[in-house]
């Protein structure tokens, strides 16, 4: 392919004084429900009948002076998907965690060849991940199309036959877990800080930096929110329209077809008449200002990348997320909009608002999922900065009075939090999870919702139901590595405590659920071992393949190094070298530290020498009778 190129001045002076972020409402007019031609029974999160979307001309910037024109030949007719974003639960598997993570971050030492067994965080947080999808794919469609563009992924990959991406069929299995994938880098620790950043770009600056991009094919997805949501697509082109700046896309929700989004460079303001080229006939009519619209660069989305849900402390580049708790919160409500109200020195904040400004040390960000619809919302909250935070779930959008409702923490070394309640449409709701300086996580639910609390710690993944007759507090485990959860009544008082290993003598993954008698303060439970999934290990080593700007085909794949950073709960079960590691040695403590060599996935290999001394079986000797011999209740 033939990609043309130019580089585009500022258009325009930046605006000295930026307007203040306004409310950016729409037309009043909600997405339409569609039913997929390509799938029958998945929601397209799209405005209009694609078929009947107009679209702009592609624009031609031959011979043209870059500063009023630049393009890289992006053309949706060829480079886009011949089908509509849709809303259904993602398919993540292990082949997918291990191309995002690294195998020995997600894998249990205990793994079958060619196979994986993921810990219990990796797989709650896979869940999660899929869920989160069922309002829409559009940032994974966007950055799918974007890599097959540039040659960083391989039509061949998914389709032998297949001349151009519009080739490719929606019904086919492989291409729809690579979307998924990608869909999910946007919640990750680089792809959410580059957003951030360039969300404090005016709309002027953004423009002038994808044309500019053009000329090296950087390679971009554009992120834009209004009241109705938030919205990922892929631009092809910058061109002045007269007093205005176009900034020409492909918007997966109207396959084939040019759109724009028209940038005022003296108000830094923009507009998006959705699957239109008249603004007043458009479905919706989206519109913003300075921190309604981003940037993601492709160069950050490299795998594999530093998991949340780690178990070790993270080491080399990914040192910046050792202090970093991770919320996330999603909706299996495929029309609901879900965000977060956090609570940071005694202040609430309002996140799923863009009006309002995050606290130092908070960061918000909607996931892009289709327009109307939402993915969620994630959070990152510097520990060094915030000692002590709580957050509740807010339901913006929902289609029923009750709306479900997915929230998890992850913050390194410690085990991961997965509560699943409902929260009602607009009303403040009293779930919550509140964190300490120390980094423990008390649980709190609405009265008669019907919720229940995941702990994932190293091999062992442990379901207690909640009520709001008595808070669960969940400690940040000891030296041992066993996490401490107790029931604790409105008076402070003390009702159970269950005693969570993060290992498991004959080395398999387990899930329990247990049950909890308030009256009695005996606890029950059932377990399961978890069970191995096979590992595409081409269909790993074709999503790491590494993007290189301005390469015309994809760099050679390279074979997924083992980012080595232990386990998915509080303590490792093994411990190398970290995802992201660029240096030497590296400790770590557990049930079966590897003495052996490891391999950063980013750097150099070093030497892992864990501390090999077994943990203690631990004293699970509490009040509570079992069902399970092996699963010992705390006192």
């Amino acid at each position: 392919m033939s990609h043309k190129r130019g580089a585009l001045a500022l258009f325009a002076p930046i605006a000295t004084a930026l307007l203040v972020l306004s409310a950016c409402g729409g037309s009043g007019n909600q997405a339409a429900d569609v039913v997929s031609s390509a799938s029958a029974g998945t929601e397209v999160a799209s405005s209009a009948d694609p078929a009947m979307t107009a679209s702009y001309p592609l624009p031609d910037c031959t011979g043209q002076d870059p500063e009023v024109c630049a393009q890289d030949g992006f053309d949706p007719s060829i480079d886009g998907f011949n089908f509509a974003n849709w809303g259904a639960v993602g398919e993540l598997g292990a082949t997918e965690m291990v191309a995002l993570f690294g195998r020995s971050t997600v894998c249990t030492p205990s793994s079958p060849a060619g196979s994986c067994t993921l810990y219990p965080a990796a797989s709650e947080w896979m869940k999660q991940a899929n869920e989160s999808m069922t309002g829409g794919h559009c940032e994974g469609m966007a950055v799918m199309a974007e890599r097959l563009f540039l040659g960083a992924a391989k039509m061949g990959d998914f389709d032998a036959t297949a001349a151009a991406t519009y080739d490719l069929a929606f019904e086919n299995p492989a291409l729809q877990k690579a979307i998924d994938l990608w869909f999910t880098t946007q919640s990750l620790p680089d792809p959410a800080t580059a957003a951030g950043d360039f969300r404090n770009m005016a709309p002027s600056q953004i423009a002038a930096e994808i044309a500019a991009g053009f000329q090296t094919q950087q390679g971009y997805t554009i992120g834009i929110y209004s009241e109705a949501g938030g919205h990922a697509v892929t631009p092809l082109a910058v061109t002045r329209e007269g007093d205005l700046i176009a900034i020409s896309i492909y918007d997966n929700n109207y396959p084939g077809t040019v759109q724009r989004i028209m940038v005022d460079p003296s108000t830094e303001t923009w507009t998006y008449a959705m699957g239109s080229t008249n603004p007043d006939m458009a479905s919706d009519v989206w519109s913003g200002t300075t921190g309604t619209m981003d940037l993601t660069p492709m160069a950050v989305r490299d795998l594999p990348e530093y998991p949340p849900f780690a178990a070790d402390a993270p080491k080399g580049a990914a040192k910046q997320s050792a202090k970093i708790s991770n919320v996330l919160i999603t909706s299996a409500d495929p029309k609901a909009r879900v965000g977060v109200t956090a609570t940071v020195n005694g202040k609430k904040y309002d996140l799923s608002d863009l009006t309002v400004a995050a606290p130092a040390g908070v960061r918000a960000r909607p996931m892009l999922a289709g327009v109307g619809f939402g993915g969620g919302e994630s959070i990152t909250i510097d520990t060094s900065k915030v000692k002590s935070f709580s957050v509740s779930p807010k339901v913006v959008k929902g289609s029923a009075a009750k709306t479900p409702i997915t929230m998890s923490i992850d913050t390194p070394t410690r085990p991961r939090v997965t509560l699943r309640s409902s929260a009602t449409e607009g009303a403040e709701s009293a779930a919550a999870f509140a964190v300490d300086a120390r980094g423990r996580v008390t649980v709190s639910v609405e009265p008669g919702s019907d919720s229940s609390v995941n702990i994932s710690n190293g091999l062992n993944g442990v379901e207690f139901p909640v009520s709001s007759e008595s808070n669960v507090e969940i400690d940040e485990g000891d030296a041992r590595g066993v996490v401490h959860v107790s029931y604790v009544d409105e008076d402070g008082n003390v009702l159970g405590t269950y005693n969570v290993k993060n290992d498991n003598p004959d080395g398999d993954a387990v899930d329990t659920v247990v049950e909890f008698d308030p009256v009695t303060g005996k606890f029950t439970s059932r377990s399961t071992v978890i069970e191995a999934e096979d590992v595409d290990e081409e269909q790993v080593q074709a999503f790491n393949q590494h993007f290189v700007a301005g390469a015309d085909t994809g760099a050679d794949a390279e074979s997924n190094a083992e980012s080595d950073s232990g386990s998915g709960g509080s303590s490792s079960s093994k411990s190398d070298s970290g995802a992201n590691d660029d240096s030497g040695s590296d400790s770590g403590s557990g049930a079966e530290s590897d003495a052996g060599s490891g391999s950063g996935s980013g750097g150099a290999s070093g030497t892992a020498a864990g501390s090999g001394a077994k943990n203690d079986p631990g004293s699970n000797s509490g009040s509570g009778v079992e069902d399970d011999p092996e699963a010992d209740p705390g006192s």
